[in-house]
């Protein structure tokens, strides 16, 4: 697993690297304000349209196999950690829940 360059001629590689950085940026904020599940679904596939305008593919993905794991556990382990205190997801409640917490 290697972050080399690789020179290509796809439409990302085209592009001013100060926007990569700020498209990098963007998707760290993003995936960081949006941990829910929708949210990384939502997350994932933006991922796999910058891939195929980097020209990348499958394959490309699979030298990343060693995150997999990391990238597997943190989502699901938010979701039981959530499921067993039988709370509302952030930012999201419900008029019993406010109804509780006033209390």
């Amino acid at each position: 697993m290697t972050l080399a360059y690789v020179p290509d001629d796809s439409p990302a590689h085209r592009l001013d690297p100060r926007s990569k950085l700020l498209v990098q940026g963007g998707f760290a904020a993003a995936a960081y304000a949006h941990t829910t599940p929708r949210g990384l679904a939502a997350l994932t596939l933006v991922a796999g349209g910058c891939l195929r305008l980097a020209g990348g593919g499958p394959r490309d993905v699979w030298a990343y196999r060693v995150a997999f794991p990391v990238l597997l556990v943190a989502p699901s382990s938010r979701a039981r950690r959530s499921a067993r205190r039988g709370s509302d997801p952030p930012g999201r409640s419900t008029p019993a829940s406010r109804a509780t917490a006033s209390c």
